[in-house]
């Protein structure tokens, strides 16, 4: 029988991808960065390189990944259902990627199944632990950077058989731009300077010493230029301001043994969801302390096989890459810098490489005689994969049903109330929002209030016309406007903003006491967010109350402070020169 060419395989795999994924394509934008992001966006009507490549922000630096926002901005004006089919095809590109890979593994290790690329990428493109990143259109950035270092991979294998530093120096590129895509990606950097030293073995003839010497001074050398290109580059840009290096120093000076032991768990916990994805849940915040004795034999695993690498199978080495790639996961649970702690899109990349030696593993334990039953037990838990996955997909159509899913499996995870709270709002089933919001804020630790509770709540209350209400949730946030929240202060201005065009109040006296109020309240917005927008509001206010020479404060400050092109600069000077009498 003639075997399936190439090309059909492929054609195979993205028909997989997209019949299994096309559910996708239908999900909304989700209430979790998805808005924050949009909103953000839409908001920006300049774009440059220079700014993409150079932001304000000292946490994060991924500019590769914004650019991909931007062209979705440009291109169809942030329509979710095309974002969201950028994030299947990413993954239907990654599949491919994963195919090729072990279609080059196969080939030098001279051993191996034809069946075997197909098989790990099929693992690969069903996976149910991959979901949250392909359904999220903000999980982008794991796919992006996956894509990169994929690209990387398969680059690399190429070079070192072929013995082209051209085509290594191309996966040193290729990882770059995964690491301005995530920041984690750069974790890939010691696994493919492992990948060079291992890839000899892999294709079975060892190397002379000395030119394994050579061979790994060599390779490895744009990988490390690279690498020090990016820490180079970011510290310049941000110097002792750069807000991520500053968190992930000072948290790593937290106790010892706790880092240890949560280190564990969390490495355990992800080794587990590896080999067995559900339940999944897009709100994880803990993890069952037993998971630290997986993490440990998981440990004493990964250290076993890498001392005996060069005994080593292609299915160990890429195995040893799943888990050691789990290591940034890891680190970002510790710093807990994200929606949650644990997420399952974190493993999104080591799923590629582990997809890869699980499907060597099968087809190194399959025996001719065992072959037909062992292609049904496979085929029964592909099959069970797939109707997770396809599932998991449906779910993510709608943002009440994931955080109903949720939320039976995280029920003390009051912000997820909050999201869920969203969701009824944007359905209109405002009372089952509330209950939401007031189960979330009696049981919170009071000192450690979260705003967005009390904003959506006061929102509630506002569409009711309940001014004096919402008023009061508000207050109930804060111990004074100093200490308050920026946005419950925004809330609280437009609350009163609100009263004053329904004439919430008895007479003109109170009229002029909400004023003063609302005064007060943009000036502490202004001390926090330094927008001089607040004080061109402020000016108009003082004016309302017959205060000139107060109005002129404000507006001259504002013009003074008002970026160009802004809509408040110009009336900002006029009405400042109107008061102050020049012509």
């Amino acid at each position: 029988m003639r075997p399936v060419g190439q090309p059909y395989k492929i054609a195979f795999l993205l028909f997989l991808v997209l019949g299994i994924y096309y559910p996708a394509i239908f999900g909304g934008v989700n209430s979790v960065d998805d808005w924050r992001m949009l909103i953000g966006l839409d908001n920006c009507n300049h774009f440059s390189l220079k700014d993409l490549f150079s932001p304000t922000t000292t946490f994060y630096y991924r500019p590769l990944l914004m650019a991909s926002f931007f062209f979705d901005k440009y291109a169809w004006g942030l329509e979710p259902s095309f974002m969201h089919l950028e994030n299947v095809i990413l993954h239907a590109a990654n599949t491919v990627l994963v195919f090729a890979i072990a279609t080059a593994i196969c080939k030098k290790s001279n051993k191996g199944a034809p069946a075997f690329p197909l098989l790990a990428a099929v693992i690969f493109a069903i996976h149910p632990i991959n979901t949250e990143s392909v359904d999220w259109i903000s999980g982008r950035t794991d796919l992006l950077g996956s894509f990169f270092i994929l690209a990387a991979t398969l680059a690399l294998i190429k070079g070192v058989a072929k013995q082209r530093l051209s085509l290594v120096g191309l996966a040193s590129f290729l990882t770059l731009l995964a690491i301005i895509s995530k920041e984690v990606m750069l974790f890939f950097v010691p696994a493919g300077c492992l990948l060079i030293y291992c890839l000899p073995y892999i294709e079975n003839h060892a190397i002379p010493g000395k030119q394994t010497g050579k061979l790994l001074v060599l390779y490895t050398l744009p990988f490390l230029i690279g690498i020090l290109c990016y820490m180079i580059f970011r510290l310049a840009l941000h110097g002792g301001n750069d807000t991520g290096f500053r968190f992930l120093a000072y948290q790593l000076h937290r106790n010892g043994i706790y880092l240890f032991s949560n280190s564990l768990k969390v490495f355990g916990f992800y080794t587990k969801k590896l080999f067995i994805p559900v339940p999944l849940n897009f709100s994880i915040t803990t993890i069952n302390n037993g998971y630290i004795f997986l993490g440990l034999l998981a440990g004493i695993l990964m250290f076993f096989l890498t001392v005996r690498i060069k005994k080593g199978t292609p299915v160990s080495f890429f195995f040893i890459i799943a888990l050691y790639l789990i290591t940034p996961a890891v680190i970002i649970a510790l710093m807990s810098v994200a929606w949650t702690p644990v997420a399952e899109r974190y493993v999104y990349l080591p799923s590629a490489f582990f997809s890869i030696a699980l499907a060597g593993f099968f087809f190194s334990i399959v025996r001719d005689k065992k072959r037909i039953l062992s292609g049904v037990i496979l085929a029964g838990i592909l099959l069970a994969a797939a109707t997770v996955t396809a599932k998991r997909n449906i779910l993510w159509q709608s943002n009440e049903a994931l955080y109903r899913d949720s939320l039976r499996k995280s029920p003390d995870f009051l912000s997820l109330r909050n999201e869920l709270a969203i969701a009824l709002i944007e359905k209109g089933d405002d009372s089952a929002a509330e209950d939401q919001l007031e189960t979330a804020i009696h049981r919170q630790d009071p000192h450690r209030k979260n705003p967005l509770l009390y904003i959506n709540l006061a929102r509630i209350k506002v569409k009711e016309k309940k001014f004096a209400e919402a008023r009061g949730i508000l207050f109930a946030s804060m111990d004074s406007r100093e200490n308050a929240d920026p946005e419950v202060l925004k809330m609280l201005a437009s609350v009163d903003e609100e009263r004053i065009l329904a004439a919430d109040y008895p007479d003109e006296e109170r009229e002029k006491d909400i004023l003063s109020e609302l005064i007060t309240t943009y000036d502490a917005i202004y001390k926090k967010t330094k927008n001089p927008k607040d004080l061109y509001r402020n000016g108009q206010l003082s004016l309302a109350l017959g205060n000139s020479q107060k109005a002129l404060q404000y507006f001259t400050q504002a013009y003074q402070e008002a970026p160009a092109g802004s809509y408040y600069k110009g009336p900002a000077l006029k009405l400042s020169q109107k008061l102050s009498g020049a012509p």
